[in-house]
Formats: C-alpha cells, structure tokens, sequence
C-alpha cells in the first residue's frame, strides 16, 4: 500500500516532491510465532505548501481502516532561498575550507541542504 503512495500535491519548485519512508518495523515476539499486532514509524519530509492535514487524510484513504495512524512530530516543511545571507555565509565558509565554490544539490535531504563541491 504505502510503496504505490503518492503526493497528490504541486512539487516544490526547486525542493521537489514531499518524501516518505518507513523508520522502524516491530511485531512478534519470537521467529516461530504469528504475531497478534504489528507497529511502524513513518517518517514523511514535506516540502513548503504541502498540508499535513491533507496528507493525514491522504494516507487513511490509502490504508487499512484498521490501521490507527498517531501523530508523533509535526514540523511543517520549510525552504531558505539560497540568496538568503545565512545560506550565502554557509557558502563561504565551504569555499574556504575546500576552495572551491559550493553548489545546492538536492535540498530535499534531511536537513534540506545538502552543499557539494564543484571537482
């Protein structure tokens, strides 16, 4: 169910598509039982004008109605424009430890910035 869930959201311009994983798995209790009840750990980045409410309601649609969904963290997703001066101070630090300048590649990681190199 959850492999085939997809955003049904506009992609951030420049942060792309919103991301979700599966954190942690746990059920049973030993390897020769069927277990009684199993749980897991979503993690899901959103990116700027994406609605958490909306995913929510999104993700129940998707699953089992006797899946419980539970809230544990909710931070909306949110994008610093790279011309902002504490991304450009950031910039400048890695172009003086490594010499070269510094490129925003794939902001949607964890942190939303990921600053690379140019070799």
């Amino acid at each position: 169910m959850l492999e085939k869930f997809q955003f049904d959201t506009p992609p951030h311009d420049l942060m792309g598509q919103g991301t979700l994983n599966i954190g942690t798995a746990k059920a049973g209790l030993n390897i020769n039982s069927v277990p009684d009840a199993a749980e897991m750990t979503l993690d899901i980045r959103s990116v700027p004008g994406q609605s958490h409410q909306h995913i929510f309601g999104c993700l129940c649609k998707t699953l089992d109605p006797n899946i419980k969904l539970e809230t544990i963290m909710d931070v909306e997703g949110i994008y610093t424009p790279p011309d902002h001066p504490w991304i450009q101070t950031v910039y400048a630090f890695c172009e003086e430890i490594n010499g070269v300048k510094a490129l925003l590649q794939n902001p949607s990681l964890t942190l939303r910035m990921h600053l690379l190199s140019k070799v």
